[in-house]
């Protein structure tokens, strides 16, 4: 029986041979489509799920919430913290912590590069399940051992051997190389490549001191905890322990400015915080995924419309095999079940394909959006029974409307062909909702565009164009001050060296810390949040931006100077430069007002100094232009700087290079030289909103291309259905272009329709997209013309191409083929 199911099948598809390759065609893009979103979207969800004991694996929370500044939610906590859980609280069954810090990893003369290296407590590769496939689990006891991956492993020492080779960390602590362990799987937070213990003489170079040090948070917390805890009382326990002990910089307990909580590890992915760091860069988007599964979900509705459209426009071609069907005693559900069975085999066809093109597609899709995309996934049976019942899904429905509409011809209509199908106005619905999901991708693609070129091009308030970036320069805060002092007086004045600066962050990375600031006489409760930046002499004349009032930081003055000095400056008042924005927060009448007024400036709990303003600058864009410009102040504090800007001669590229590789290696000559260009950072800011237009935008071709196929279909059916109608016409004296004109409007009107309902609809997608953004693009109204005419123009295009290849048929051999 089913051996002639499937013959009986195979011979109607090839029976209907075009119809039945524009279906395929349709479901096996849709299906490609749907089936890498599947596979994405299963594996962001299942972040960590590989841990042992995943489900009770916790991480520290720690949140600053002092009164007048904003909300930070960290994920390092300090050192103690994690041991003291496991000592005191019930319900910790183990505690283990990882720091992580670039090191320049060596190896003799043949090899050098900056690498992040995690530093990790001893028990830390068995908490975290780390497959071992040279070496000891439990090497890390020895303060010189480091574990390496595969990968790092590899890359240092090539096919091996590995285990006792021995690696330079700044040319200053050789580590032995005693475990290799597998690379870490894609689906984890954690992407660690090098591990060495906390107590490794390469941390405590860097004056880590883990273990006593309740002032900073420091080091990233996991727990385990028993089956039996509730986390949140765990968290509140954890809570009461980090009050009674962190300690601000001036030795006092701090207490209702923090919170302490606990974070599941299965959630850390997904779960939309905006850590001050995380231990990688892999963070996710359930945003993203959402909006990623609903065009998927689009696209492949637009193939399964295809296969419907097309099921249900040849129907009354099949009406005769319905009707004799019914007539030698076959049932309604007999035929449903048919029906059903031949859309089945479509969709299995089209599925087979579709596999076959993801496969393809998945290693280039996996590294545009940053991630891999294993079939690996699909074998796991949770996964594979979804994946099998999206594709049941599929076949429900694209089959099963045209199997009732196919099932429910009675032998006497089957002369009345006139009556038409019953499924032809749902057709002309589907139709509409094909092109309506077109347009409306179009122009959220070209809106995303429009704001991408925006954020791309956009004055920033600063000259962003041929700024070198230096990477890798803070130490503790005297060796800051020394190493920054050095590459200053080794850059400053060689071939192609405009200006130097040492700062405290870059308007790259979107990121300033925050102080209070207030008028030296007002109460504490008056305090306004300001971002603060630790900035150099020569650090607004890096970026060309001039002041508005008073003056800049300049080395002639005293109070200024004194601020490289550790010891005296804290008598010295803090020479402060604001921008218009804290001007016209504080209630300041002009910026030349503002020049000369005292105020406190609180760093951190403990740290607060006495401050002069000495001049203002204008608004600029520090950080990205989600955020709207913040009142702001500038202080010259060489202690906190982590990175070097230095300006070039855009004429002399080459002697700048050669200068600053000379300046890095004679100051730092074990480290290795990172370095990158202002302006081609500041556009990697929005790398993401570059992804999503290039995606929606291969979203909506293969939307187009695929309500394309149907269009064709059901045009090559209508009028090859019409051509003794055409014939008719002409040969009353009809022209080319009057037949072309009553297909035309047929099928303009579902285009004209979907225009209409995918309008509203896709400005409301775009305005709430753009409304991330603090800074952003009016919604063109151009776009949504253009995106309806290309709809319009696309039709019009097949019609004239199916209408004209019947036309040239002659009206007399068409009646006379009818006739016979």
């Amino acid at each position: 029986m089913l051996r002639n199911f499937l013959v009986t099948a195979l011979r109607n598809h090839f029976r209907y041979g075009a119809y039945t390759t524009i279906s395929v065609a349709g479901l096996m893009l849709g299906m490609a489509v749907a089936t890498l979103v599947f596979l994405h979207v299963w594996q962001e969800t299942h972040y960590d799920r590989h841990l042992p004991n995943a489900d009770r694996l916790h991480i520290v929370e720690f949140t600053i919430d002092a009164p007048g500044r904003s909300r930070q939610e960290l994920l390092i906590a300090p050192g103690p913290l994690g041991p003291a859980a496991a000592k005191s609280i019930a319900g910790v069954e183990e505690a283990t912590r990882f720091w992580q810090a670039w090191y320049t990893v060596s190896i003799g003369d043949r090899l050098k590069f900056n690498h992040p290296i995690a530093a990790v407590d001893p028990n830390f590769p068995r908490f975290i399940g780390l497959e071992l496939l040279e070496g000891s689990v439990d090497a890390l006891q020895d303060p010189s051992s480091a574990l390496v991956s595969q990968a790092m492993a590899e890359r240092l020492f090539g096919q091996g051997p590995y285990l006792g080779q021995r690696v330079s960390l700044d040319d200053a602590v050789e580590l032995e190389i005693a475990g290799v362990y597998a690379d870490l799987p894609t689906t984890s937070h954690l992407d660690e490549q090098f591990m060495m213990a906390l107590n490794s003489p390469a941390v405590l170079r860097r004056g880590l001191q883990v273990d006593t040090d309740w002032r900073r948070p420091s080091v990233y917390t996991y727990l385990r905890l028993a089956p039996t805890a509730v986390p949140a009382a765990v968290g509140d326990a954890l809570q009461t322990v980090a009050r009674n002990n962190v300690q601000a910089p001036d030795g006092t307990t701090v207490e209702s400015a923090i919170a302490v909580s606990l974070e599941a590890v299965t959630d850390l992915h997904l779960n939309g915080k905006s850590y001050t760091s995380r231990p990688s860069d892999t963070v996710g988007s359930s945003t993203a995924l959402l909006i990623a599964a609903t065009v998927a979900a689009l696209v492949l509705s637009v193939a399964c419309i295809n296969s419907i459209n097309i099921a249900t426009a040849r129907s009354t071609d099949r009406a005769h095999e319905v009707g004799l069907r019914k007539v030698v005693g076959a049932s309604r559900w007999q035929l449903i079940v048919q029906f059903l069975g031949e859309s089945a085999l479509l969709v299995i066809v089209a599925t087979i394909g579709a596999l076959v093109i993801a496969e393809v597609a998945a290693a280039p899709v996996g590294d545009f959006i940053g991630r891999e995309l294993s079939f690996a996934t699909l074998v796991q049976p949770s996964a594979l029974l979804a994946f099998v019942l999206l594709v049941f899904g599929v076949i429900l429905l694209s089959g099963l409307y045209p199997a009732f509409v196919l099932a429910s011809f009675k032998p006497a209509r089957i002369f009345q062909p006139a009556a038409g199908p019953r499924g032809l106005s749902l057709r002309s619905v589907l139709v509409v909702f094909q092109f309506a999901t077109s347009i409306a991708l179009m122009v959220l693609a070209g809106t995303v565009w429009q704001q991408v070129r925006y954020l791309e091009s956009a004055d920033l308030g600063f000259d962003r164009k041929d700024i070198v970036q230096l990477l890798g320069v803070r130490r503790g805060p005297a060796a800051t001050i020394e190493l920054t002092r050095k590459l200053d007086q080794a850059l400053e004045g060689r071939p192609g060296i405009v200006h130097v600066s040492g700062t405290h962050s870059s308007p790259s990375w979107d990121y300033a810390d925050e102080a209070e600031l207030r008028p030296a006489t007002a109460p504490v409760d008056a305090s306004l949040a300001v971002d603060r930046l630790a900035v150099d002499y020569d650090f607004f004349n890096v970026l060309r931006v001039g002041p508005i009032a008073g003056r800049v930081f300049d080395e002639q003055f005293g109070p200024d100077r004194a601020q490289w000095d550790l010891s005296a400056r804290r008598d010295v008042e803090l020479p402060i430069v604001v921008n218009a924005a804290a001007v016209s927060s504080l209630g300041i009448g002009s910026p030349n007002a503002a020049v000369g007024e005292a105020f406190r400036l609180q760093l951190g709990p403990g740290d607060e100094r006495e401050a002069r303003v000495v001049g203002v600058v204008p608004d600029f864009h520090f950080k990205s232009l989600k955020s709207r410009i913040r009142p702001m102040v500038f202080f010259p504090d060489p202690s906190r700087f982590n990175i070097m800007m230095v300006r070039i001669d855009a004429n002399r590229r080459d002697d700048a290079f050669a200068s600053i590789e000379q300046a890095w290696r004679r100051v730092l000559p074990g480290q290795a030289l990172s370095q990158n260009f202002l302006d081609r950072a500041l556009v990697d800011q929005y790398v993401t909103e570059q992804r999503q237009f290039t995606v929606l935008a291969g979203l909506a071709g293969i939307a187009v291309f695929i309500a394309m196929l149907g269009l064709v279909g059901l045009l090559a059916h209508a009028v090859t259905a019409r051509r003794r109608e055409v014939s008719i016409r002409k040969v009353l004296g009809a022209e080319n272009r009057d037949v072309l004109r009553l297909f035309l409007w047929q099928f303009s009107r579902p285009v004209v329709i979907a225009a209409v309902i995918a309008w509203p609809i896709a400005w409301l997608l775009a305005d709430r997209w753009l409304s991330s953004f603090a800074y952003r693009v009016d919604i063109a109204w151009w776009l949504f013309v253009a995106a309806g005419v290309s709809a319009l123009a696309i039709t019009w295009l097949l019609t004239a191409l199916q209408v004209t290849r019947v036309s040239r048929t002659r009206p007399a051999r068409v009646l006379q083929a009818r006739a016979g």
